[in-house]
């Protein structure tokens, strides 16, 4: 539930801080703030990657898993570039926001994100589709998925939670679990963000 109680954002840009002043209590950058025993744990992390190389934020995002363990990051970008999208989907982020969308539609994404969900902006969504395109791999076959699997695909990546989803199925929240590790194992990934990520470029979901 919002208000978080912490949240860490990793950003250039000072003002971008108080975009995030409804979602969370409190709000640390870490960029001007580097003691990140302030405070304890986040509830999730915001990167911003305008000012840092692809090579950076990668970096950035590993080792703050390697230190805090698996903690939710969310990129908030205006950037869709074919590198950064492809590094970022592969280290496995939770969602991804772009910085247009309104306080409202910041405010639902982080709702979707601590429910469960993989936030993804349709602006964001359509670009990536665009520019990250399949990489010149050979699509998978639909048929490897169940149509229970395709949707449940496709309602996370309009934002629906687990507990959305399994009120729409009218199963419990338990056995949507399993179909989405199921998801994963056919698209030979890890996290919900690689997951929405891969199908989105290899045409599994549009």
């Amino acid at each position: 539930m919002l208000p978080l109680n912490l949240l860490w954002l990793i950003s250039q840009d000072s003002t971008l801080i108080q975009r995030f002043r409804g979602i969370s209590e409190t709000v640390i950058n870490l960029v001007e703030d580097l003691d990140r025993s302030n405070g304890g744990t986040p509830e999730a992390i915001v990167i911003d990657p305008d000012g840092f190389e692809v090579d950076e934020n990668v970096a950035i995002i590993n080792k703050i898993r390697e230190d805090e363990g698996p903690l939710p990051v969310v990129v908030f970008s205006d950037q869709t570039g074919r590198d950064l999208v492809s590094a970022l989907l592969k280290v496995g982020i939770d969602g991804f926001i772009h910085k247009s969308d309104s306080g409202e539609d910041l405010r639902r994404s982080f709702e979707a994100l601590v429910n469960g969900g993989t936030p993804l902006s349709p602006k964001v969504a359509k670009e990536v589709i665009d520019l990250a395109g399949n990489g010149g791999k050979k699509p998978l076959s639909n048929h490897k998925f169940k149509s229970t699997e395709l949707e449940i695909l496709n309602l996370l990546s309009e934002g629906k939670t687990k507990r959305d989803i399994s009120a729409q199925f009218n199963i419990s929240e338990h056995t949507i679990d399993n179909r989405i590790r199921r998801i994963y194992q056919k698209l030979e990934v890890t996290s919900l963000g690689a997951a929405m990520g891969k199908a989105f470029r290899l045409g599994i979901i549009s």
